[in-house]
């Protein structure tokens, strides 16, 4: 083995393989903001927000199970997109092709994810308002292929309104 030969060159589709799972790292981290707050913490950033900010809340506060259904999709998504793209661009290597793009995949993905949960959870009446607005564009272009999973969703989906009332005594 030359050390002195130059590593072989990356495709620039490499680095565009990067872009969906940065994507759906932006997911993660808007999925975590809202997770790092209480009803009551919720509830009160809800009152203190205005605008678009204020919206953003109260969407996910009334389709929350039908918002993270879509965000799931587009995070699954957005993995195998960037593994499919490191797969097709890497050079051979002799029948390890596959896991050697979920394992690329998974680095680009989890990184950024892992980041993302440490600010995101830092303080979360600051990135969840900001989170919800950034995601919604994306988040409405693939509701259409995310709709089978939020109406399976809603077929688990426990809905305490919908239970009788047990009698008493």
């Amino acid at each position: 083995m030359d050390l002195d030969s130059a590593p072989p060159a990356l495709s620039p589709a490499i680095l565009v393989a990067i872009l969906p799972a940065l994507i759906a790292a932006t997911f993660a981290a808007a999925s975590w903001s809202i997770g790092g707050l209480s009803d009551a913490r919720r509830s009160a950033l809800r009152e203190g927000l205005t605008g678009g900010a204020r919206r953003a809340l109260e969407r996910y506060e009334e389709q929350g199970g039908a918002t993270e259904a879509r965000w799931l999709v587009i995070r699954a998504l957005g993995i195998s997109l960037t593994a499919l793209v490191i797969g097709i661009h890497l050079p051979p290597f002799k029948g390890w092709m596959p896991a050697v793009a979920a394992l690329g995949a998974l680095v680009v993905y989890g990184i950024p994810t892992e980041i993302g949960r440490v600010l995101a959870t830092r303080n979360p009446e600051r990135a969840a308002p900001l989170l919800l607005q950034l995601v919604r564009p994306i988040e409405l272009l693939f509701s259409p292929i995310a709709w089978p999973i939020v109406l399976i969703g809603r077929l688990f989906e426990h809905k305490d309104e919908a239970r009788p009332t047990p009698a008493p005594g």
